[in-house]
């Protein structure tokens, strides 16, 4: 999709950015522990622009929208199957929620669209109110016909009433930059088994970790990693992306990582100034 922008904050003005836009469908399922705005028929979107001149925008190595969210936001409409008004997408990240957080320029837009009571379909078409002739076409069915994970939520002990309930976190880092990355894993692995242990004890499967391949190989060999893994209540989803270096961080060093083809499990890393 696309947008127009009156200005960057590069100064450029009437800039054509490129949005990117992640869209779920949820609530009406009748699930026990429903709050009352999740009751409702609601398509969630997320949102992103990018610059087409300059893709690669970035603040501490993170991707950077090329205008900051309180000086402008995407403006959603929403058409439905059947016959019926236009609904505008409610923005979520308003600019007195926004003030609350940090390096809001490094997060992206948040919308919602409550459904109208008596079936709209499965199928609309998003609009952004720059492009009023750019209609994206798509078909989301509604969270009530969801069905149940078979991995995740086993069929003999959870269904869409009874769902398994996971935690999800990004990787965990070390909150120093440190040259003792055996401690630091150490450490990450008694922090996670910390919070799993809390969280299994307050009714929780487990949770999905996200992390890199030297943490998933750490967590693999460490005894107390090994154990939760073993036990089916963590979870490592693979993610590409290795530790980043940042000039914040004082001394600029990175951590490169080789794994040992002979031995897989194993993983050789060195650091540099």
């Amino acid at each position: 999709m696309f947008a127009t922008v009156p200005m960057l904050a590069n100064g450029e003005r009437n800039a054509t950015v490129v949005l990117t836009v992640w869209l779920r469908r949820i609530g009406g399922a009748g699930g026990p522990n429903e709050l009352p705005h999740q009751k409702k028929d609601t398509i969630r979107l997320m949102a992103w622009a990018d610059d087409p001149s300059d893709p690669h925008l970035r603040k501490y190595g993170h991707l950077l929208l090329p205008v900051g969210p309180d000086a402008w936001q995407p403006s959603f409409r929403l058409e439905t199957e059947q016959p019926g008004p236009v609904i505008a997408a409610a923005l979520e990240t308003t600019s007195d929620r926004i003030r609350r957080v940090p390096e809001p320029e490094l997060r992206p837009y948040a919308y919602r669209v409550e459904l109208p009571a008596g079936g709209v379909g499965n199928c609309f078409k998003l609009i952004e109110a720059s492009y009023p002739l750019h209609k994206v076409s798509f078909c989301l069915p509604p969270a009530a016909n969801d069905t149940v994970c078979p991995t995740l939520a086993p069929p003999q002990r959870h269904t869409a009433a009874r769902p398994a309930l996971w935690m999800a976190i990004g990787p965990v880092r070390h909150m120093d930059s440190i040259r003792t990355w055996g401690p630091m894993h150490n450490d990450i692995a008694v922090r996670v088994m910390h919070y799993v242990s809390y969280h299994v004890a307050m009714g929780a499967n487990g949770l999905l970790l996200y992390a890199d391949e030297l943490n998933r190989n750490y967590l693999q060999q460490h005894p107390i990693g090994a154990a939760m893994i073993n036990s089916g209540a963590l979870r490592c989803v693979g993610r590409r992306a290795v530790r980043r270096a940042v000039p914040l961080w004082g001394v600029r060093r990175g951590l490169r990582c080789a794994v040992l083809k002979r031995k897989p499990r194993r993983v050789r890393c060195d650091e540099w100034r």
